[in-house]
């Protein structure tokens, strides 16, 4: 026991300390606006996107192209999102409160906390699947959030199909994969030169992407629309991942794709959710409450997710 409760806290514990370190350095001025700005930019563009074409050019693609895996995973998206919505619709009469609700109910920030948690735990070589949760679910997180707000938000939005598609193709993230998938396919070894480069880049995304997290924090908010904001969070970050854990297994995934599913399921809701909900007339203020809400929440359900996973000898 004490065994499987140490293994937890040491692959849990660094992430969440390093998203406090951020917050801690923006609060003593070790950093600021425009340096998280600039490193939340970097990250996305540059260290993160090395990252997922290394590790995918590196991988025998066959090895980890699983269409059940992948099946699972975009319908477990799209269900939770189905089911949000319904019931958001129930529960809430504003449109920019329903919109902004459903986007931070099942929108994940698994490329800033998902991946870095998936190699804590795993370790790199075991999380070349996190590249299949890039490919195929961030695309449906932007779909279905830019579809939500612009159908329930404060003001009517046209919906725009060929430029929500043509952004998805554009996204860094989607683009390095692709490539990475190329290069596996026809087995194109990195160059030293440039391989080095990318590990080193890649190297760096994970701690800077949590910086980034824990600099982009302001309490300010957090207490603004409490209940939808904390239900909101507790939806993505508690009740959504034990239901899509509990289908998991009955469909018999285990192992290293458990803990992928888990942490893509229980991610809390991408700091992103909280820009478009700017950009689109959503409830702005009940998007960053969630935000906070749902990271300070999945610091004890990852912990406890994790820990059971050890116990029962699932890693």
């Amino acid at each position: 026991m004490i065994d499987n409760f140490i293994f937890t806290i040491n692959a849990v514990l660094p992430v969440f300390i390093m998203i406090s370190l951020g917050y801690i350095f923006k609060r003593i001025n070790l950093i600021n606006e425009n340096f998280i700005s600039t490193a939340n930019k970097f990250v996305y563009m540059a260290a993160i996107t090395a990252y997922l074409f290394r590790s995918t050019a590196r991988t025998d693609f066959h090895e980890i192209m699983d269409l059940k895996f992948i099946f699972f995973i975009v319908a477990a998206t799209s269900f939770s999102f189905l089911a949000v919505w319904i019931g958001a619709e129930f529960l809430f009469k504003n449109k920019a409160v329903i919109g902004t609700f459903v986007q931070g109910s099942f929108r994940g920030n698994f490329a800033f906390i998902g991946i870095p948690m998936v190699i804590s735990i795993l370790g790199s070589e075991d999380a070349a699947k996190t590249s299949l949760v890039v490919m195929f679910v961030v695309p449906i997180y932007n779909i279905l959030s830019v579809f939500i707000l612009s159908i329930r938000s404060s003001k009517k939005k046209k919906l725009k199909i060929k430029r929500i598609l043509i952004d998805v193709l554009k996204n860094p993230l989607i683009i390095s994969i692709m490539s990475g998938i190329v290069f596996s396919l026809l087995n194109i070894k990195i160059p030293y030169l440039l391989d080095k480069p990318l590990e080193s880049l890649g190297t760096i995304s994970t701690p800077l992407a949590l910086i980034v997290i824990g600099g982009s924090f302001s309490f300010r908010s957090a207490g603004t629309k409490l209940k939808p904001a904390v239900l909101a969070a507790l939806l993505k970050t508690t009740i959504i991942p034990s239901l899509v854990i509990f289908f998991a297994v009955l469909s018999g995934f285990t192992g290293g794709d458990l803990i992928i599913i888990f942490v893509m399921a229980a991610a809390p809701t991408a700091i992103s959710s909280y820009i478009l909900s700017v950009i689109m007339d959503g409830d702005s203020d009940l998007a960053a409450s969630i935000v906070i809400f749902s990271t300070i929440i999945t610091a004890f359900t990852n912990t406890l997710g994790i820990y059971l996973f050890k116990s029962f000898g699932v890693i």
